[in-house]
This record gives C-alpha cells, sequence and structure tokens, in this order.
C-alpha cells in the first residue's frame, strides 16, 4: 500500500480517477477502447448503495459502466461486530476501528461478486491526497480496474474518537458542528484525524466528481417525507419524524451541493436521488427475483453468504447478518423525484422534441422535420440548478411550455428553496422566452421543512389552452396552480389528500376538462372536475395497491385507460373506463419483463423499465413484450410522430437519449447530438 500526494492541474489523475484513466486508453500501440459510461454514487453509509441503489447498480456493472463510488462515513455504529439481536451482543468489545473495517470488507466483497462474480476477487488499496488535503481511501478491483471504492471514512459520531466532541455529517451540513474528523479502520491505508469543515467536504466531493466527469450521478434522498411512527409505522432507524436516518439525508445534500458546483464549472450529466428508509412503507415494487439478488448481495456484504473468512476483523457486517430482509428497506427501489412521461412532446408543427435536464439545466433536442428521425439540440437558455425531471404541455399560443424545480440548498433551513419553474416557447420559432418563478405551495409557512417534499411538476391543458400545474405537496396531498385567460397565474390552490406517491400523471378528457391521477396504499386517488370553473373533487379508484405510479392514456373514443404496476409480481395492470365514466376494476394483465418504475404508453404501445434496466415495449394487441436495445436511466416516454408512429425514447446509461421508432412494421434505432461536449 501506498500513499500518494496528488498536486498539481493532474489531480486525481494520478490515482486513476479521472474520466481520462477510466475510458479509451493507448497500450503498446493498440487502438484506444471505446469510452464506458461513468456512473458515480455518493452514500452515507458502507451498505447505502446495496439496499436503495440496487438493482440499478448491479446492472450498470454488469454492463460494463465504469463506477465509482463514494462513501462518507465509516458507519461504526457501537463497534461491536455482533450478531443484532443475540443477547451476547452487550458481552462483546466496542472496537470500533475495526467494526468499520469489516464494513468495508464486506462492501468490497459485494461489489467484487457484482463486478467480477468472486466475492474474493482482490483489490488494490491505496492512500489518496486531493488536492484540498484531505486524505481518503481509494480501493480498485483487480480484476475489474474500472470498479473503484472511495472511503473518506469519516466518524460517524465524532464523540466516539476519544477527546472529539460531538459532531456528525447531520451537524457538519447544517454548521452546528465546524469539524469533523477521519478514521483509520483497522488494516486500511487510511490517514487518520484529518479534520474536515464543512467547506472541505465539499471542496473533495467536487474535486472527485470534477476529475471522475460522470455521465450519471446516484444520491441519496435530501429531502425525506415526514413519518407518523406508531405500531404500524415503527421508529426503527428513522430519525425523528421523518422516513429515513439524518445520515442518508445530510449525504444527499452535501452530494448534491457539490454536484451542483460542478455544474456551475461546466459539468454535464444526469443525477437523481434514490429513497431510503421510506421503501418499507409501500408495496414491494421489485420482484421475487430481484429482490431475492438483493438480498444474496447484502448477505456477502453481511457475511453470511457461507464463504470462509480468515480475516481476524471479520469479513463483513455480522450486526446487519440476516436482519436485510426483516427491516424491508431494500424490498423497494425507489427513485425520489417521480418521472413524468411527458418529457417527449410534439409541437404544433408536428416536430417531436425531448427534453431532459443535463448539468443541471434544460436541453432540447428537436427533429430536424417532422417524423424525419433526425434530430438536433440545443440549450434551453437560462435556467440551472434544477432537478432530474421535467413536465412538458403545449401553451394557449401553440408554444411548449417546460416545468421544473430549482433547488437552493444552504445550511440555513429557512434558506433552502424548492421553487416551481417554467419556461416557454416563443410565438412562431424555436427561441424560448424567460424563465418564470411559480414559487411553492408552502411559501410563507411557519415550518419551512414543508417545502422542500414537494414532488415533481406535472401539468394538464385545458380545451382552451390554459394549463394548469400540479405538484405533491409536503403534506403528500396536491397543490395546483392554473392559467387565467391572460394567461397569469392564479395563486396555489391545495386540493386536499393525502398518502400520495410522487410521479403524477395528468389527463385531458374528451370533454376539454383535466384530471389528474396518483397512486396510493389504498389505489389511485384521482382528482378531476365537472366544469372547468368548478370546485375540485376526489374519488378512490380501489385498484390493486400500485407500486408505482400511474399513467392514464386517452384512448379512442376518448376513454381513459389506466397502467399500474403490481406489487412483487411488477405486472403492468391495464384498467379501462366504461362508456359511462365508471372504472372496471378487473384488469387486463399485461405481464411484464420485470423491472420497476413508471409505465409510459401512448395508442395501442407501452414501454417500461425490464429487469435487465433496459427498455421494453409491447403492442397491446399482442401477447409479447419485446426488447427495445435501450438502456435506461429513467423510466422511458412514449409518443407519436407526426405520422402517428410510435416513438419510443430513453436516457441511456451514458445520460443521452435514444429512441426506436416503428417504421414500416420493425424499430429503427435513432440517435441524438451530444448536447455539450464533456470537459
Amino acid at each position: 500500500m501506498t500513499r500518494r500526494r496528488l498536486l498539481g492541474a493532474g489531480g486525481l489523475v494520478a490515482a486513476g480517477l479521472s474520466g481520462a484513466a477510466f475510458g479509451a486508453q493507448h497500450l503498446l500501440g493498440k487502438k484506444a477502447e471505446p469510452a464506458r459510461p461513468r456512473h458515480l454514487n455518493i452514500t452515507a453509509h458502507p451498505d447505502d448503495d446495496l439496499y436503495f441503489f440496487n438493482p440499478d447498480l448491479q446492472q450498470e456493472i454488469k454492463a460494463g459502466v465504469e463506477v465509482l463510488s463514494i462513501c462518507l462515513t465509516t458507519g461504526e455504529a457501537d463497534g461491536r461486530n455482533f450478531p443484532s439481536g443475540d443477547s451476547r451482543i452487550k458481552d462483546q468489545p466496542v472496537r470500533f476501528h475495526e467494526y468499520a473495517a469489516a464494513r468495508q470488507h464486506g462492501l468490497r466483497s459485494a461489489y467484487a461478486r457484482m463486478a467480477a462474480g468472486d466475492a474474493d476477487s482482490p483489490w488494490k488499496r491505496e492512500l489518496v491526497t486531493a488536492r484540498t488535503g484531505a486524505p481518503m481511501e481509494v480501493a480498485t478491483l483487480i480484476a475489474e480496474p474500472r470498479i473503484r471504492l472511495v472511503f473518506l471514512d469519516l466518524w460517524n459520531e465524532a464523540d466516539k474518537d476519544p477527546g472529539y466532541a460531538a459532531s456528525n455529517v447531520r451537524l457538519l451540513w447544517s454548521g452546528e458542528a465546524q469539524k469533523l474528523h477521519t478514521m483509520q479502520p483497522a488494516g486500511s491505508p487510511m490517514q487518520a484525524g484529518y479534520t474536515h469543515s464543512r467547506q472541505s467536504l465539499l471542496d473533495t466531493l467536487v474535486e472527485l466528481i470534477t476529475d471522475f466527469k460522470p455521465d450519471c450521478v446516484r444520491l441519496m434522498d435530501p429531502d425525506p417525507d415526514f413519518q407518523v411512527h406508531d405500531a404500524d409505522h415503527p421508529q426503527n432507524s428513522d430519525s425523528g419524524d421523518y422516513s429515513d436516518n439524518a445520515d442518508h439525508t445530510a449525504a444527499g445534500l452535501f452530494g448534491w451541493a457539490a454536484l451542483q458546483e460542478h455544474w456551475r464549472r461546466g459539468g454535464g450529466g444526469v443525477a437523481d436521488s434514490y429513497r431510503g428508509y421510506y421503501n418499507q412503507r409501500w408495496p414491494q415494487n421489485l420482484s421475487e427475483d430481484a429482490y431475492k439478488q438483493k438480498l444474496d448481495l447484502l448477505a456477502t456484504y453481511g457475511g453470511l453468504d457461507g464463504r470462509p473468512c480468515t480475516d481476524p476483523i471479520g469479513c463483513g457486517d455480522l450486526k446487519l447478518g440476516n436482519r436485510a430482509a426483516s427491516r424491508q428497506y431494500g424490498w423497494s427501489t425507489t427513485h425520489r423525484y417521480g418521472s413524468s412521461a411527458t418529457w417527449v412532446h410534439p409541437a404544433q408543427d408536428g416536430r417531436l422534441n425531448v427534453f431532459a435536464v443535463q448539468g443541471g439545466r434544460v436541453v432540447r433536442w428537436a427533429e430536424e422535420t417532422p417524423g424525419a428521425g433526425k434530430w438536433a439540440s440545443a440549450d434551453v437558455p437560462g435556467g440551472g440548478d434544477l432537478l432530474p425531471h421535467l413536465a412538458v404541455n403545449r401553451n394557449a399560443a401553440g408554444g411548449l411550455q417546460v416545468f421544473g424545480v430549482r433547488m437552493v440548498l444552504d445550511a440555513d433551513p429557512g434558506k433552502q428553496a424548492r421553487e416551481l419553474v417554467t419556461i416557454g416557447q416563443t410565438a412562431g420559432g424555436d427561441g424560448f422566452g424567460d424563465w418564470t418563478g411559480l414559487g411553492n405551495p408552502h411559501d410563507g409557512e411557519r415550518n419551512p421543512a414543508r417545502r422542500r417534499r414537494v414532488g415533481m411538476p406535472a401539468v394538464g391543458r385545458y380545451a382552451d389552452g390554459r394549463l394548469a400545474l400540479f405538484v405533491r405537496n409536503g403534506g403528500t396531498g396536491l397543490s395546483c396552480r392554473i392559467q387565467a385567460a391572460d394567461g397569469t397565474w392564479r395563486p396555489w390552490s391545495d386540493l386536499g389528500g393525502s398518502d400520495t406517491q410522487d410521479g403524477l400523471s395528468v389527463v385531458t378528457t374528451a370533454s376539454g376538462l383535466v384530471e389528474v391521477y396518483a397512486a396510493i396504499h389504498g389505489g389511485v386517488l384521482r382528482w378531476f372536475q365537472e366544469t372547468a370553473a368548478g370546485p375540485w373533487r376526489r374519488q378512490t379508484v380501489k385498484v390493486t395497491p400500485p407500486a408505482a405510479p400511474p399513467t392514464v392514456l386517452t384512448g379512442p373514443g376518448g376513454r381513459l385507460t389506466m397502467l399500474v404496476r403490481e406489487g412483487t409480481s411488477t405486472e403492468v395492470l391495464a384498467y379501462g373506463e366504461s362508456s359511462s365514466g365508471v372504472w372496471n376494476l378487473d384488469p387486463q394483465r399485461l405481464r411484464s419483463e420485470g423491472g420497476f418504475g413508471t409505465v409510459a404508453g401512448a395508442q395501442g404501445l407501452i414501454a417500461s423499465r425490464n429487469k435487465h434496466g433496459t427498455v421494453s415495449v409491447r403492442f397491446t394487441a399482442d401477447k409479447a413484450w419485446a426488447k427495445a436495445g435501450l438502456g435506461v436511466f429513467h423510466s422511458p416516454a412514449v409518443a407519436l410522430d407526426s405520422r402517428q408512429r410510435p416513438v419510443v425514447v430513453a436516457l441511456d446509461r451514458d445520460g443521452q437519449p435514444r429512441a426506436r421508432r416503428w417504421v414500416a412494421g420493425k424499430w429503427s434505432s435513432e440517435r441524438f447530438p451530444s448536447a455539450a461536449r464533456r470537459k
């Protein structure tokens, strides 16, 4: 093991952490290998990615992606690496450094199993010093050097460090603590006793992100839901009144803040956050097979996969042991920000437009001519610091109107903001006007934390062209702003409801009215009006409790179809509306090819993420699904082109959109130009 101090412009390049080192390399005169997509993960503890990012993580590793996973803390807990629930645990010695080492051993074993097929595949472990001066352990899987783990080794609770006052990553973020020490886990090359400030931790993360140049970034949830804890919802490891652990939240906040700074410096890439302990409170959205794979990897991490262990510090987190299933934290994988399927939308001239958030900004791709299958890209001006998903609809002038959420981060909770923003096309052209802030349903409330819990926007269009903006609010109900006839926006209204999962589906009915649908534990909650000026009413459609947000489509004759995923089976269920407007609760079972997340659709075709982390498609008149040959970072979208041919679009594993179009009885493949050259 060697210690390196990496100075100068090369920085972490010398340690092999840069995009160049992970990408094409000329070896002995051979041609360079094609650059692989690069994914970066930031977690709080050595098992968070296994619990919350899988199966996405495992699928991207299997697909050959370059992976850099950064773990902030050692997660030393009580220092006893012994099965929880065993009465003898109280008699075990407290050994924080050894327990931290065992957890990291378990994580290396799980990654080695995912990447090399052998949990005992060896690693190269080095001490690396960032340009900020911060030490870190970098572990490289020798058999698959595209896989690297970075341990910053912050004490999880610094008062366990002799002579050191109380501190942790949550207090460091908020400024309530000014510093936090690093630990040296047993057997690690790490340097103990380095003091991180809030700024130095941010600077170190920015350096790692900037040098690696990720295409995709996975982060923890920075804004978990509130949770009432009772007999049905035990506290477990939740912090306070939240549905997650405070370390997870702080890791999400630090990660997003560092990523935003990387973007301000010209970096790109796409990002998303994952729910933490929230997962145990929704219907299982993974198939039995996918859940078993996740548990098997957690068993390797926990040292219970039957492998012999000769390491005196332990080969895994025995405290987790067989509890992975009992706590149910891993029985789902849930993106924090509910995706909309409206980010692909036809313009007034018939050209399809695709919108995505890259580098925190909106990027638009438009067909060069309607239905041609050739795409041009252009940045939408302004914006910045946007969360992952957008909603798009046509405004009264005929242009496309884009809606997003701008995230403002600050140590002071009162200065944190999540602002709904919009920008629209100028009349008669491809240009866009200025961004307009639409605020937040909870602006001005005494509890500023509520405004951080809003969901992603969804937008509907009345027959007269007025738009209605909807968002899941901090009380898990629905809030909206509706345009007046002159195009101005009326104030926020609370439409009531509760228990909704983010990911709203908005549809314009044959009568020109707007309806909204959201998943709840008891089925799907519907908001509707009987006249455009009338009050909003609610109805619970008592379908099978959905394991993902619903998708509601308008079919022939104006009848609606609702697509939902069934828990555990992941099967796609289709519910139809009768001629009298009543939902038929006996669904058509469309099966699936596994996977999770929102199902997209347009007339006659549906598309969804499958168990391989790619996209499957099915014509509703057929009985079988087919693989579309698209990787997927977010859920896919489906639209009809100017010739009424279905087009399936997904952000692939490099964060760039790709499409499949149904042409002359087969799927054609379409690529999009890069919005900006990676720096």
